[in-house]
Formats: structure tokens, C-alpha cells, sequence
């Protein structure tokens, strides 16, 4: 018994330990793919004339970049077990917010996309630059609302652990992971699954179209070719 009981240990010490290896250096290989991506994602859009798609773009590069430096000091700061404060939770609460936003932006550039090609003929009369920022902002303030609650009720409660106070604790960590997990990850992956479906049925639909009035045009040229 003692001997199961000993390999069971070692098994799961084992797994820790690669846990462990691998949460370390995860983070690292996010941020060098990342940070240069991004980095270069932002000088280019930025050097090219500003409109909605470049606008949008140049936010998911930003908010991206900054999602994966946050990260990278938070991981640091778990790494070396540095000493939590209600500063540090809170910002936790900012880098999943900056993260869900860039989620979403990159949904906008899916929306608009599908809307330039859905609506080519109206794309200069409704989607401006303007509007493109008003949208950019208000996205920005939905999101901060959304994560209000755990800004607001997320601090310190031991050392090195930020969590909900006793009186929202139970909602905080049930109901509330659930609704920010659906805000963050679950929306946003339905929504970019289908985005692209509906553009490839536009761009298909279009091509048709296209070909019709070919073979329409070539008839009809035809026909006149034939009574002259």
C-alpha cells in the first residue's frame, strides 16, 4: 500500500514538475512570435494610408502587444513569487480587459471586411474613418463595463492571491468566470468562425454573379453580331 501510495506521488510530482517547465517557458515563445509580429504589424500599418481596416488593424497590433507584455510581467511576478498588493490585482483585472479587447477587434476587422465585401458600392458612405473610431471607443468602454465588477470587488486576499471578497466571493468565482469566459474566449470564437463563412459565401455569390453578366454580355454581343 505504502508503495502504491509512493509511486502515485512521484507520478504526480513528475507532472508538476513538467507543469511547472512548461508554464515557464510558454510566455517566452508567445512573446517572441508576438512582440516582433506586432512590432512590424504596427510600422506597417502605420505607413500606409490611414482607413478603417488599417485603423482596426493597427489597434489589434497595439492591443495585442500590450496584452503580451502585461502577461509577461504578471508571469514574472508569479515565477519569482513576488508579494501580491491590491495594485498588482487590479492590473490583473486591466490585462484581461486590454486581452478581450483585442479579441473583439480582431471581430471588428471580420465585420468590416465582410461588410466591405457584402456592400461594396455603400463601404465609403457608411464605414469612415470617423465612424470607425467612435465604434473603436465604444468598444473600448463596453469592455472596461464588463470587467467593472472584478475590478471593483478583485483585491489581495493572501499573499500571492488575488480573489473576490467574502460577500461575492461565491458569485465572483462560479458565475462571474463563467460570464467573463463567454465575454473573452467563447463569443469571439463563434463569431470569427462565422464571419468568414459569410465572406466566402459573398465572395462566391459575387463570382457568380460575375459570370452571369459575362455570359449575358457575350449573348448579347453575340445576337448583335448575328443580326448585322
Amino acid at each position: 500500500m505504502n508503495n502504491t501510495n509512493d509511486t502515485e506521488s512521484e507520478l504526480f510530482q513528475y507532472y508538476r514538475t513538467i507543469q511547472f517547465k512548461y508554464y515557464k517557458v510558454y510566455i517566452w515563445v508567445l512573446v517572441g512570435v508576438g512582440v516582433p509580429g506586432n512590432v512590424a504589424c504596427i510600422l506597417v500599418t502605420t505607413s500606409m494610408t490611414l482607413t478603417t481596416a488599417t485603423l482596426y488593424m493597427s489597434l489589434l497590433a497595439v492591443a495585442d502587444l500590450l496584452t503580451l507584455v502585461l502577461r509577461l510581467t504578471v508571469h514574472q511576478m508569479d515565477i519569482y513569487e513576488v508579494p501580491l498588493n491590491t495594485f498588482v490585482c487590479k492590473v490583473g483585472v486591466f490585462v484581461e480587459s486590454v486581452a478581450s479587447y483585442a479579441n473583439w477587434t480582431l471581430v471588428l476587422v471580420c465585420l468590416e471586411r465582410f461588410l466591405s465585401i457584402r456592400f461594396p458600392l455603400k463601404k465609403k458612405i457608411y464605414f469612415t474613418k470617423k465612424r470607425a473610431i467612435l465604434i473603436a471607443v465604444l468598444l473600448w468602454m463596453i469592455v472596461c463595463l464588463c470587467y467593472l465588477y472584478a475590478f471593483i470587488q478583485r483585491d489581495h486576499r493572501e499573499e500571492r492571491y488575488c480573489g473576490y471578497s467574502q460577500s461575492s466571493h461565491d458569485f465572483g468565482e462560479t458565475y462571474w468566470y463563467w460570464i467573463t469566459a463567454f465575454i473573452n474566449y467563447f463569443l469571439p470564437f463563434i463569431l470569427l468562425l462565422i464571419f468568414p463563412c459569410l465572406i466566402i459565401a459573398s465572395l462566391r455569390r459575387q463570382r457568380k454573379a460575375r459570370e452571369a453578366m459575362v455570359r449575358t454580355t457575350r449573348k448579347v454581343r453575340g445576337d448583335n453580331a448575328d443580326k448585322s
